[in-house]
């Protein structure tokens, strides 16, 4: 398959892991804590490697969307995504 993405969250949603596979357009979550701040990590599958986001950190909107960084590159990609205490 392409194109997918699949996710899960804790239910307190201070965590998130989110897979996107190759030809997944630019994404969002939702089901965030209401304008929080997540740490934002890239997981490279091919190399096992984890990667911060361009800066470090994605923030959750007044509904709790969080709209996602472009992708490293064009092949799948794992993201991990940490509630940040105020």
């Amino acid at each position: 398959y392409e194109g997918w993405a699949y996710a899960s969250r804790t239910p307190d949603k201070n965590i998130f892991l989110v897979y996107f596979e190759k030809g997944c357009p630019r994404s969002l979550v939702r089901g965030a804590r209401v304008e929080s701040l997540y740490r934002a990590r890239w997981f490279d599958p091919r190399s096992g490697t984890w990667s911060d986001v361009p800066d470090g950190t994605v923030r959750a909107n007044n509904i709790g969307e969080m709209q996602l960084p472009d992708f490293p590159s064009e092949m799948d990609w794992g993201l991990s995504l940490v509630h940040q205490d105020a």
